[in-house]
């Protein structure tokens, strides 16, 4: 089993009574300490949540402790996450320290929170190029891209962004399957037996 959990704020669907310490991804340790494989949507990239680790409970960023439970060594192999929508407007401050995280990029998964990469507000390629993560020949191609296809323009976003700090990008991984989500992807027949079956991810691929 996989859980797919959205952690940190939540604004696409909030109606004025979201919950969001819900959001709050010292909570995934519940399942991970129960053997559950988790992949934490957004990799908390916006708000903040308490610290539910010190007993006066201070208000930290949501990526913060988001990386907190990343960098414990008892769920490297059961703990992952997506990276849809980190390039969107309300999530690029956290968006530099992300793709600096080098280590952590083979439990990265690539995902496009559709339809927003197709909703253009959303889309901010000048503060993108503002901040340095694209350069405004990068952000002319890409714009031409997102006029054709949102899907296509969010995939190429993202193997092209680089931090600007340490102009880390992405690894090549991010846009395949992690080692430790593979078994996932092998469909089981009716007698319980393993069926092989090679996966694509990528261009030409599912």
């Amino acid at each position: 089993m996989c859980l797919l959990a959205h952690i940190g704020t939540e604004h696409s669907v909030d109606f004025g009574q979201s919950i969001q310490s819900l959001g709050n991804p010292l909570l995934l340790r519940f399942p991970l300490e129960k053997g559950v494989r988790v992949i934490a949507a957004h990799c908390a990239t916006e708000g903040t949540n308490q610290d539910l680790d010190d007993p006066q409970k201070p208000i930290k960023s949501n990526f913060e402790l988001w990386l907190r439970m990343m960098e414990e060594e008892r769920f490297s192999d059961l703990l992952f996450a997506d990276i849809s929508s980190v390039t969107m407007a309300p999530r690029v401050p956290a968006l530099g320290p992300l793709l600096d995280q080098t280590h952590l990029h083979h439990r990265f998964v690539n995902g496009s929170d559709y339809p927003l990469p197709a909703i253009n507000i959303a889309v901010h390629t000048n503060l993108l190029e503002r901040k340095g993560f694209i350069n405004f020949q990068e952000r002319n191609w890409l714009n031409e891209i997102y006029g054709m296809n949102p899907l296509l323009f969010d995939f190429c976003l993202k193997r092209l962004i680089r931090s600007p700090t340490r102009q880390s990008k992405f690894a090549p991984s991010v846009f395949g399957v992690p080692l430790g989500l593979h078994d996932l992807l092998t469909p089981i027949d009716y007698h319980g037996e393993a069926q092989k079956k090679e996966v694509l991810i990528g261009p030409g691929g599912i």
